[in-house]
Order: C-alpha cells, then sequence, then structure tokens
C-alpha cells in the first residue's frame, strides 16, 4: 500500500514559518514576520529557516533588512563551511518568503534578491 506523504511531507503541503523572533505590542507574532512556504520539500526549507535563517536575522525586524546584512549572513554561512549550493538554498528561501511580503505590501522591495549568490565550480560538482 502506498503511503500518502513521504517522509517531507504530503505533496503541495506548505508551512508557515516565523522569519523574526520580535513580537508584537499585544505580546503575539506581528503577521507580517509569518510567512507560507508553499515548495515542494517544506520540511527542507522549514529547516533552512530553523536553523541559518532565524539565528541569523530572527531579531531583525523584516523592515530594517538590508541587503548588506543578507550578504553577510551568506558570507558567513560559506565561511562556516556550508557548501555554495546550500547557501543558495538559504538565499532562496529568504528570497520566497520576503517575495510574498513584497506581494502583500509589507515591504517595499526584496532586499534579499540584491544579495550576490554565491559561485558555484565551473564543472558542477560540489566543492570538496
Amino acid at each position: 500500500m502506498k503511503r500518502p506523504f513521504g517522509p517531507r511531507g504530503p505533496k503541495g503541503d506548505s508551512r508557515q514559518v516565523l522569519l523574526s523572533n520580535s513580537t508584537g505590542v499585544s505580546g503575539g507574532i506581528p503577521r507580517e514576520n509569518v510567512v507560507t512556504i508553499p515548495l515542494p520539500h517544506p520540511i527542507f526549507y522549514e529547516s533552512i529557516a530553523r536553523l541559518h535563517l532565524v539565528p541569523e536575522i530572527g531579531k531583525i525586524r523584516l523592515q530594517k533588512l538590508t541587503p548588506e546584512r543578507v550578504q553577510s549572513l551568506l558570507n558567513t554561512k560559506l565561511e562556516q563551511g556550508l557548501s555554495p549550493r546550500m547557501v543558495r538554498h538559504i538565499r532562496t528561501t529568504l528570497i520566497t518568503a520576503l517575495q510574498q511580503q513584497v506581494d502583500r505590501g509589507n515591504l517595499p522591495r526584496n532586499v534579499a534578491s540584491l544579495a550576490d549568490p554565491p559561485r558555484l565550480p565551473e564543472n558542477g560538482n560540489p566543492v570538496l
């Protein structure tokens, strides 16, 4: 019998991810800091947000996030030994999340798209 979903969750599943751990005036989470990531493998992208984005930029209000801060995050992840491909996944996840806020009118522009992605090796093989 085929299972209706695999280890990554149901197909077409989406997750709500908190991109900022700031709290609003009422002590709740501001709606503009919660985004839904409707990607093919939401658990992978949720783990990127939880392990890489929230610890690094979680205390920064999304309106105060700058392209320089995003570039600094990407450079730090490379220096910590993450592969260029993984750092590109982190950037793509952040771009997707911030674009949702731009589309909702909560942000004027997507600062993550202004950060330079790391270069991949010419032959496409990961750097060892």
